[in-house]
């Protein structure tokens, strides 16, 4: 649902531009031009689909004109396209009718008001497919009205952010509430703002004064938008829409179905056999470049692993003074390394860490006034999300659904003993005793040897490393950096401080730290996972499951989780689900070529068999421009 109104933004914003701009495509001043049939559709008897001259004009000011901008297209070329475009859309929506009507399977029960005329969309959808298409037809307009509404785009009114804003978690965006069936009866029952402000008229008229110029007014406008070709056309494109994805996402899940939780099962063994007969050098590039949706599952080599690298950084001024004391050491001073050593330690000991997500409350991420929230956490339980480390002064949420206000920001400035105190509290629940021994080297700051369970340790790591880590690179990773063996720290990229302590803490228990210092200031190092030979992370795709969820489920509960899943595909979308990962995988490709099949049929049919397309090039040849 999130992709479709960034759509219909993207729309209205394109109709904005290419309107503001004073381009008019229409060059005869006639409604009545512009109600002229270009092309009809008629796939079954009784049945036929026009497609108005508006249509085209229409389809030139949302995307058109973009072919001519920055593909050089001809205008010719553009407007053909775009009539081939709509002529396609008019076939697969008599299309999916009809295979509505014949109730074959997959279509079976899909005529829900069977005293509504066939080929009307009022037969095949819902009360509340109807509500959501006229609501998705009324934002349209109101985004319109808004992109000219100066009181809604006053620059003037809003804060300045002069810092660079911290890096978001990957595909962060801010919540967008989704209204419910009734709230969007609501909204449909109430009348277009067209005069509640001076701006607001200005808008409208504004407004109707492009659609005049581009012949979207239509013979029966009245003064009310409803009464527009354009608003007019924007409906009846909305239930075009509607029964379309109903008829493609039938047809999705059916192809989906061919598949089983046991499809699921051999995917997995498939990828656990090929990863025995790896190299050690495509194991070693596989770990690099893994993910959510392409982990490595065995090992057969050495003793690999990840480490998160929590950087606390040190200012270009506590660098100056590192390397002073750098040069002095190269140039053998008269001072001892371990005098010069003392001396390096008290210049790291003035590092300061502060919480760096301050921009993201001065930029209105999603915040609840103590803790982030939606995209911008990594907990799944609020209570392990870590709070803003600062005061947020003059919080106070906005009406509705539209964020909040904040008059300043402060982030808490530590120094390193308060700094991981915090962090510990916030991690372990408590303070943690230094595992540091007498024969660790100077640059070993900490040592935290702990085999503890900690919930939701991964999601606590990544909420410190956003909060605190000034390395750009431990964001957005995987499963944090890559650590080798001994054998070859010749091939290694780290420093050699940073690289030792990554091997010793493989060593060590499941939620273990070590902070060392380098020139860059102190790495806190958090264990991730450790690869030793003939390692196998889980045997079985159910052991896997529930190793990445945390739970204990058995086959049977995966499979009707599986089930759940066919069945309520678009809910798991966005998600990094493995179960979801895998199938979209394995069957992405099989489903979509036989979509693509299917529709392009639908498509021959039409076009080159029953012969149900009839286009008039006299009645739009004049929008070509030559």
């Amino acid at each position: 649902m999130k992709r479709k109104f960034i759509a219909v933004a993207a729309v209205i914003m394109s109709i904005f531009m290419f309107m503001a701009a004073g381009c008019n495509l229409v060059t005869k001043d006639s409604d009545k031009d512009m109600d002229q049939v270009v092309a009809t559709v008629s796939v079954d008897e009784g049945v036929t689909s026009e497609i108005k001259k508006r249509e085209v004009v229409m389809a030139y000011l949302n995307y058109g004109y973009i072919y001519v901008q920055s593909y050089g297209y001809t205008q010719k070329k553009a407007i053909e396209t775009i009539l081939d475009s709509l002529v396609n859309g008019k076939i697969l929506y008599q299309t999916a009718m009809k295979s509505f009507d014949a109730g074959a399977e997959p279509f079976t029960g899909m005529v829900v008001n069977a005293d509504k005329a066939k080929y009307t969309a009022e037969r095949y959808l819902t009360d509340d497919d109807l509500t959501e298409a006229l609501y998705d037809a009324r934002k349209s307009i109101n985004d319109l009205l808004d992109g000219y509404d100066e009181s809604k785009n006053d620059d003037s009114k809003k804060d300045t952010l002069t810092e660079t804003v911290r890096t978001v978690p990957t595909d962060a965006k801010n919540y967008e509430k989704e209204l419910t069936v009734a709230e969007k009866k609501e909204e449909n029952a109430k009348p277009f703002d067209v005069d509640s402000s001076k701006e607001r008229r200005a808008a409208f008229i504004k407004v109707k004064n492009l659609l005049s110029n581009n012949g979207l007014l239509g013979d029966d406008y009245d003064g009310t938008i409803e009464s527009t070709a354009y608003y007019k056309s924007v409906l009846a494109s909305q239930y075009e829409s509607k029964i379309i994805e109903k008829y493609e996402s039938t047809l999705k899940k059916s192809y989906r179905e061919a598949y089983s939780f046991d499809s699921l099962k051999k995917a997995y063994e498939k990828k656990l056999n090929e990863q025995k007969e790896w190299s050690n050098e495509e194991f070693v590039s596989a770990l690099s470049s893994a993910s959510k949706s392409s982990p490595v599952l065995y090992s057969g080599f050495g003793t690999y692993g990840y480490v998160y690298n929590l950087l606390l950084g040190a200012s270009d001024e506590i660098k100056d003074e590192l390397n002073d004391v750098k040069t002095r050491k190269d140039d053998k001073t008269e001072k001892s390394e371990e005098e010069l050593w003392t001396e390096k330690k008290a210049i790291l000991d003035k590092i300061t860490v502060k919480d760096l997500r301050s921009t993201w409350i001065l930029s209105g991420y999603d915040f609840d006034g103590e803790k982030f929230t939606g995209d911008y956490t990594f907990a799944k339980d609020a209570a392990n999300s870590l709070p803003f480390k600062g005061t947020v002064d003059g919080y106070e949420k906005k009406d509705g659904d539209e964020g909040y206000t904040v008059k300043s920001v402060a982030a808490t400035e530590y120094n390193l003993t308060d700094f991981f105190k915090m962090m510990e509290e916030y991690l372990y629940g408590s303070e943690q005793a230094d595992a540091k021994d007498p024969a660790d080297g100077n640059e070993i700051y900490k040592v935290v040897s702990s085999n503890a369970t900690i919930a939701e340790y991964d999601a606590k790591i990544n909420e410190l490393l956003f909060a605190f880590s000034t390395d750009s690179g431990s964001l957005n990773t995987y499963k944090g950096y890559v650590i080798k063996p001994e054998v070859e720290t010749g091939n290694e990229d780290y420093v050699e401080t940073f690289g030792t302590a990554g091997r010793r803490l493989l060593g060590m228990g499941k939620s273990s730290y070590i902070a060392v210092a380098s020139s860059f200031g102190y790495h806190v190092m958090f264990f991730s996972e450790v690869f030793t030979p003939d390692y196998t992370i889980a045997n079985n795709l159910v052991d896997y499951l529930n190793y990445v969820a945390n739970v204990s489920k058995t086959e049977e509960e995966w499979k009707a989780e599986f089930d759940k899943m066919v069945d309520e595909w678009d809910d798991y979308e966005d998600t990094d689900f493995y179960m979801y990962l895998l199938m979209n995988e394995i069957s992405s490709t099989d489903v979509s070529n036989r979509l693509s099949a299917k529709e392009k049929e639908a498509y021959n049919d039409a076009l080159y068999v029953s012969n149900s397309v009839t286009k008039y090039e006299s009645r739009y040849s004049d929008l070509y421009g030559e």
